[in-house]
């Protein structure tokens, strides 16, 4: 999508990527931090077709 779409439709000006190792840390990183308790994190690793 270009700029100017994402102007129009309201979208986030800007984007950024992040690997799904990226994505995990950070979602302990909020979860931690919002004080849930500590349990089980599954990768799911088993399903994914990622090398």
């Amino acid at each position: 999508m270009t700029p100017v779409a994402r102007k129009q439709g309201g979208g986030a000006q800007e984007t950024t990527c992040a690997t799904k190792p990226q994505i995990a840390l950070e979602q302990i990183r909020t979860a931690k931090a919002a004080a849930i308790p500590v349990g089980v994190v599954l990768d799911g690793g088993a399903n994914s077709n990622d090398q």
